[in-house]
């Protein structure tokens, strides 16, 4: 199983998406409505919050378009420039990672 697929194995209530180690990316405005209209990878997109970190200003913009094209079907997502500021978004205090197996 990917770990995309674990995603729906466990019952993620909020998630972050780390764009911090991406410099530039091709993506043609038609891929990025395709990708809206998708199921999103996190299920309950109006009930999970979903946090995406984009801290070059192409990849925020991009980012920032997709949230403005799903914001029927994801309303509780947020593009943010760092990764201290989803963690405020989602009102985490001191984060704990572990990786999902």
């Amino acid at each position: 199983m990917t770990n995309l697929g674990l995603l729906g194995a466990v019952d993620a209530r909020m998630g972050i998406v780390d764009f911090a180690a991406v410099t530039d990316f091709s993506l043609s405005g038609n891929l990025l409505s395709q990708l809206a209209q998708q199921e999103p990878c996190i299920p309950n997109g109006t009930s999970s919050q979903r946090v995406i970190v984009a801290p070059e200003a192409r990849v925020f913009n991009l980012a920032s378009m997709f949230q403005i094209m799903v914001e029927k079907t994801r309303p509780l997502l947020s593009v943010v420039h760092t990764l201290n500021e989803a963690f405020v978004e989602l009102d985490v205090q001191s984060p704990h990672f572990e990786p999902l197996q």
